[in-house]
């Protein structure tokens, strides 16, 4: 979990691949104010009843097909890439902490040090 003071955020490692490697990452926590770079993706989340899987933490996850596809063409192929990334690093289903995080979305875009956009 978060803190509830919302200082910190989840950052996504997504590990390095290339082609048809499977999408693989691990989420960790950080301070917003002394955290790592990173780069916010900015996407179309896409039909959430047409999932495909990635893994996270070593277990099978679904995200969107749009998501997947955004991940797969993002990731490096010869080291990690640290992404924040809303569907994942937002934990869903906690509406307080997406109220909480939804309210930092501002100062997450602008630490960002890339943001990328992905339309499909």
């Amino acid at each position: 979990p978060l803190a509830s003071d919302n200082s910190q955020i989840r950052l996504l490692q997504l590990k390095a691949g290339v082609g048809d490697d499977p999408v693989t990452c691990f989420l960790e926590v950080v301070d917003l104010e002394r955290c790592p770079d990173y780069d916010a993706l900015s996407y179309v989340w896409g039909d959430p009843g047409v999932p495909d899987s990635i893994t996270l933490h070593g277990k099978q996850h679904d995200v969107t097909v749009n998501l997947y596809d955004a991940l797969k063409r993002l990731r490096q192929s010869d080291k990690h890439r640290r992404l924040w990334v809303d569907a994942l690093c937002i934990n869903q289903g906690d509406t307080k902490e997406k109220e909480g995080q939804i309210g930092l979305m501002d100062k997450i875009y602008s630490r960002a040090k890339e943001v990328c956009m992905w339309l499909g």
